[in-house]
């Protein structure tokens, strides 16, 4: 459970430094960079299954492709519904995808070690 709620705080900073960076997304608060990285966790924990079929034969460039691009949908979702979090572009969704799902492995990879 400690593992979780680290991740979570973990991710959250991550989204929050990336939006600061990125020209094209906005994160009005901390607690909005929780709030999207709580959101895409759980969605993430519930596509995950589906995820891993679609990648059969299973391939890491084919699991990497589906994670990115489930990933930047959900992205494109929470800008949607999520107020204090704005994305201008599908250019800039992609690059918030790609620095979220890379940081997002490391810390996965370092708690689950």
């Amino acid at each position: 459970m400690i593992a979780i709620i680290i991740a979570l705080l973990l991710n959250a900073i991550v989204l929050f430094f990336a939006a600061y960076i990125i020209p094209g997304v906005r994160l009005y608060s901390f607690w909005n960079a929780v709030a999207v990285a709580v959101l895409i966790g759980i969605l993430h924990a519930l596509i995950h299954h589906s995820m891993m079929w679609m990648a059969l034969p299973p391939s890491f460039f084919i699991y990497f492709l589906c994670t990115f691009i489930m990933g930047s949908i959900f992205i494109y979702l929470l800008s949607l519904c999520l107020p204090g979090f704005e994305v201008d572009g599908w250019k800039w969704i992609f690059i918030f995808s790609f620095i979220a799902a890379l940081f997002n492995a490391l810390i996965h990879h370092f708690i689950h070690a």
